[in-house]
């Protein structure tokens, strides 16, 4: 399974660290089909502290959705242990 990591671009003031706080932090995002590309029309959120049953598996995950366009069924994880925090290396200029 493929790991995507999940990139913000901002500018702050007086903001020297940024991290998602705790294990039960919910992502709000748009979903890509890994097959046909399409793109969630809604936001979606996904929780590293939900878990879901796979249909077809004795696995869970932390987010399963089906593609409307081709209907494939997706699955995503987040990886709670790598997450880190991100530390201002550069002011803007």
């Amino acid at each position: 399974m493929p790991v995507y990591k999940v990139a913000i671009k901002a500018q702050f003031e007086n903001v020297t660290d940024l991290e998602a706080p705790g294990e039960d932090f919910q992502y709000c995002i748009k979903t890509q089909c890994n097959t046909c590309n399409e793109v969630s029309e809604k936001w979606q959120y996904v929780s590293g502290d939900e878990q879901v049953e796979m249909p077809g598996s004795r696995g869970t995950c932390n987010m399963l959705y089906k593609c409307k366009l081709c209907n494939r069924v997706n699955t995503m994880d987040v990886l709670v242990q790598k997450k880190s925090c991100t530390q201002q290396t550069t002011s803007p200029k």
